[in-house]
């Protein structure tokens, strides 16, 4: 997906197994670069396939993690969990650029808006400082993006967006260049199911990582 002029992200690479191991998912990787052109690419590289991408070009910056845990009754604080759609979608697009590299304001209002999810955000004095997306999956539920000033706002957000599916499994894909991201789900007795490397074409972007608790989704960025 091309998010601007200077951004993509490369996802979604699936070979029938009757069809692997020749060739085929080099040649998609190959067509997906010739399309994203000069911008700066970004990928979730499974750590076996990760020599395989470097090859082309691509260098892994971090990690993310997906967890895995049990949705549960926990408290947060009512008064500052509001629906995105009680805030301005403005702040709310300036605020999730801080943590993606690019503006991506369709895919936004899309993403907060899917059938069968939860957009909240986290406002104190008016001030917008965290917002979440919970999803329905195939198997349960994946919660991302989760972005937060604090940590104690991510939980907050987090804890926030287990009500209602009390018992039922929640994913969440993490980085590691937040440590305050793996001690939230340790915290809530999550345990690391899949890991993948995140790759660059042209070098890590600058963001506010500290802030970024949970990824959108592996495949999409």
């Amino acid at each position: 997906m091309c998010y601007d002029p200077h951004f993509a992200v490369c996802g979604l690479y699936i070979v029938h197994p009757d069809f692997r191991g020749q060739g085929y998912g080099l040649q998609l990787t190959q067509e997906s670069l010739r399309y994203v052109a000069l911008r700066n690419a970004g990928i979730d590289g499974v750590i076996e396939n990760i020599c395989i991408y470097e090859r082309i070009g691509y260098r892994v910056a971090y990690h993310n993690m997906r967890y895995q845990g049990l949705a549960r009754e926990a408290k947060f604080d009512q008064n500052t969990i509001v629906a995105v759609s009680e805030i301005n979608f403005a702040d709310l697009a300036a605020y999730d650029h801080l943590c993606f590299p690019a503006p991506r304001d369709t895919f936004l209002c899309a993403w907060i808006e899917q059938a069968d999810s939860q957009a909240i955000a986290y406002v104190k004095q008016g001030q917008l400082m965290g917002y979440a997306v919970r999803r329905q999956c195939i198997e349960g539920h994946k919660i991302g993006p989760l972005f937060a000033d604090s940590f104690e706002i991510a939980k907050h957000l987090l804890n926030s967006l287990q009500q209602g599916i009390i018992g039922e499994s929640v994913f969440v894909d993490i980085t590691n260049i937040n440590p305050a991201a793996k001690r939230l789900v340790e915290q809530q007795k999550m345990q690391e199911v899949f890991c993948t490397g995140r790759m660059y074409l042209k070098g890590q972007p600058s963001l506010d990582d500290e802030k970024i608790f949970a990824i959108t989704t592996f495949e999409l960025g």
